[in-house]
């Protein structure tokens, strides 16, 4: 919900926390299928058996296109989340909160986009290491564009200014 990506640029800005992006590349690609579907080959790649059957193949991770796809990248992000420690928010499921020695730190999802946000340490560094080891992670660092808002940050006066002007401009030129 942007609500709770609004409140929690709001506490970093007002605790002076850092706020880190990351962004997995190809995130539906990385999730196991529950079920078994078979799909036939695209035009080009078709293979057939010695009677002339066509061969089709048992797919073994989700692909985009699928019904299924964002439900199986939901529950395998949800999975490592928690087995990395987090708990996912009843109120938002797509806040994950984090306690270590005191500290807070909380992960919102989007889809494949992602900003984790606490206090600077080497918690975020390990955990956006190890995030990179499980999936195909791209580092994004700071925060600056998040779901098609700019993020202007000025640790100085502890302020976050969130704008959509390039969305209002691409929606005028349509």
């Amino acid at each position: 919900r942007v609500i709770s990506i609004r409140t929690l640029l709001a506490l970093a800005a007002y605790n002076d926390w850092e706020v880190e992006q990351l962004d997995v590349v190809t995130a539906f690609l990385e999730a196991d299928i529950e079920e078994e579907i078979y799909m036939r080959q695209p035009e080009g790649f078709r293979h057939f058996d010695i009677n002339g059957e066509e061969r089709v193949c048992l797919l073994k991770k989700s692909l985009y296109g699928l019904k299924q796809a964002p439900r199986n990248w939901n529950k395998t992000i949800t999975a490592w989340l928690e087995e990395y420690g987090f708990t996912q928010s009843k109120v938002d499921p797509g806040i994950y909160v984090f306690i270590k020695e005191g500290e807070l730190y909380v992960l919102a999802l989007y889809v494949d986009d992602s900003i984790i946000v606490g206090p600077a340490g080497s918690f975020i560094v390990g955990f956006k290491s190890a995030f990179g080891e499980r999936f195909n992670v791209q580092d994004l660092g700071p925060v600056s564009w998040l779901l098609g808002m700019t993020v202007e940050r000025d640790r100085g006066s502890r302020t976050i200014r969130i704008g959509q002007q390039q969305y209002v401009l691409d929606m005028s030129e349509r």
